[in-house]
């Protein structure tokens, strides 16, 4: 559905409810909260963190029932105007099928978080919603660009800065394109492939990391396979970061992996996008529309107004 317009839920204001939660990976430290909390504070939000997200089982923030209802609750919170995941990891896909999303439908908030967060954003899409893929609290820290805490508060209050990255020589037939942004981590969505793509048309960006480079070619195979790479409007390639490598070596890059499978496509390929696992990871506005255009020594990544 090349021209489906996408609800944006309210733009946040002074005094506006954001809950936090986790409802995949487990935080083992407590201090991640306490930082999300004083950075809200400092922006005149109210943050509510939910009880499970202090909850641990191994690798998960809490058992499938505890990260459920908590993210069903803040779904379902009439007052609640934005959901901040605490962090990634695993777990979102185990839960991601039980949510009801009639509350959120009559009261539509951001949902904001990336990584595997992607699962929820690819939920949103295909009812509809724009979401958020941006860092979250587990990656406040002092590598962290000013720039990048200020464009994530900027989107949320309205305003809709351009993202600026350099030209690669291993762009693909380069030009200046507009469609809506969609997307996410290439492990997440190859994950949820078995239930379909909406991607005709679209921009697609895509970001991973800590995947052998065999695996990546798989990843990417697997959405094509599914169709997810046949129609786009363009392609936007993101960081993989942690890439393994192995003895003896796949023989391929990240970016000779995608040039073999879009080389006989229409669309233009981007790459060095900055957003990812990585300090400068830029927040975007997935299911809103965006243009890509030329700017001096590179490419603007511009959301329509």
């Amino acid at each position: 559905m090349k021209n489906r317009k996408f609800v944006a839920p309210p733009f946040l204001r002074r005094g506006d409810k954001v809950c936090l939660v986790a409802p995949a990976g487990a935080l083992h430290d407590p201090a991640v909260i306490d930082r999300a909390v004083a950075l809200l504070n400092s922006y005149g939000l109210q943050p509510h963190v939910a009880p499970q997200a202090y909850e641990n089982l191994g690798s998960l923030a809490g058992t499938d029932e505890e990260r459920l209802q908590a993210l069903q609750i803040a779904l379902d919170d009439p007052q609640c105007r934005m959901i901040w995941a605490l962090r990634g990891g695993y777990g979102s896909i185990r839960i991601a099928g039980r949510l009801d999303w009639t509350g959120f439908k009559k009261n539509p908030k951001w949902l904001a978080g990336f990584s595997d967060i992607t699962v929820f954003h690819t939920l949103l899409h295909r009812i509809g919603f724009q979401s958020l893929h941006a860092w979250m609290p587990v990656n406040l820290n002092d590598e962290q660009p000013s720039r990048v805490r200020n464009h994530f508060f900027d989107l949320l209050f309205g305003k809709k800065p351009p993202v600026e990255f350099p030209h690669d020589s291993m762009n693909l037939h380069s030009r200046e394109i507009q469609g809506i942004l969609t997307g996410g981590n290439l492990a997440t969505l190859a994950s949820m492939c078995g239930s379909g793509f909406d991607f005709d048309g679209k921009i697609l960006f895509l970001e991973d990391v800590g995947e052998h480079l065999y695996a990546v070619d798989r990843l990417f195979r697997m959405l094509d396979s599914a169709g997810a790479l046949k129609n786009l409007a363009g392609l936007l390639v993101g960081k993989f970061t942690d890439i393994r490598h192995d003895d003896p070596p796949f023989p391929f890059t990240v970016k000779q992996i995608v040039r073999q499978l879009t080389a006989g496509r229409n669309y233009p390929v981007f790459f060095n996008f900055p957003a990812g696992h990585v300090p400068e990871n830029y927040p975007l506005i997935l299911g809103a529309e965006h243009r890509i255009s030329r700017n001096e020594g590179g490419w603007r990544l511009t959301m329509k107004q």
